[in-house]
């Protein structure tokens, strides 16, 4: 435990090995001399031995520290949804080498525990952080639940209104919890009428509505959504789009939510 007594130690045991044979040293400077040499490197050892496991420690103590730190910061990043991780995993790695020089620096018992336990803890932050993540992609409305993902569709006009109905699919072995939808129509588009369940924010875009959810079970859909939008009366075709946001969702790109609706303005015969 005591790492610089074994330097005493040492020189104790070389000095009853001096006493022994200190007739044989005829001049007494040269019995001197060796007590002296003796002393000194039993001294001068000790306390190399004991500043080295002072350094250790003081190591160690910050190293415990910074853990700390990284666990408080972990859960901020969480807790506000930051995009956060590879920098934490940087530090992490960091850190990890800083334990793997201080354990090959450790010669106590105590510290080679205290750093393996550094190690640990570690490890088991890391792994806490690296948490798996739903994604979700944007489909028209499916004929059956397994179907395929509809990115395109043909879809009557009438009185110039189109009506469009779609979901988000989950096919991830994570639950998306506490999220968004937000539905997009082009630019010269209206709608028709508020979509049920949609809502629009103050300062927000007239082509734009939102829709909040709890959350959408893994391997499962939301319930088809649905809106009603006035279309220009020239043109065949438009866009629809549809982005979202959850707390534990990747980040999609914008292309692959976007959606084409083909516009089939033939008259239909009156029932």
């Amino acid at each position: 435990m005591l790492n610089w007594l074994l330097p005493i130690a040492f020189a104790v045991l070389a000095v009853f090995t001096l006493v022994k044979d200190w007739t044989g040293y005829k001049k007494s400077w040269r019995r001197a001399a060796v007590l002296g040499l003796i002393i000194a490197i039993g001294v001068c050892g000790a306390i190399n031995n004991w500043i080295r496991d002072e350094d250790v420690r003081d190591q160690t103590g910050k190293l415990r520290g910074e853990i700390v730190g990284l666990k408080a910061s972990v859960e901020i990043a969480y807790k506000s949804q930051q995009d956060n991780t590879e920098k934490f995993l940087k530090q992490f790695d960091r850190m990890t080498r800083q334990v793997s020089d201080l354990q090959s620096k450790v010669k106590t018992e105590e510290l080679q525990k205290e750093a393996a336990e550094l190690k640990a803890q570690l490890a088991a932050t890391q792994k806490a952080l690296v948490q798996p993540k739903a994604g979700l992609i944007f489909s028209f409305a499916k004929p059956y639940l397994g179907a395929p993902a509809i990115r395109a569709v043909t879809l009557p006009v009438k009185d110039g209104v189109v009506h469009v109905e779609f979901t988000m699919i989950n096919l991830t072995d994570v639950p998306a919890l506490d999220g968004e939808v937000t539905i997009e129509i082009c630019n010269d588009c209206k709608f028709a009428s508020e979509p049920s369940e949609f809502r629009k924010l103050p300062g927000m875009k007239d082509t734009r509505r939102i829709y909040s959810f709890d959350r959408i079970l893994q391997r499962t859909q939301l319930k088809n959504l649905s809106a009603d939008i006035e279309v220009p009366p020239k043109g065949d075709m438009m866009q629809f789009g549809v982005f979202y946001r959850c707390q534990n969702c990747i980040i999609p790109s914008n292309e692959s939510s976007i959606g084409i609706v083909t516009l089939d303005r033939q008259p239909r015969p009156a029932n």
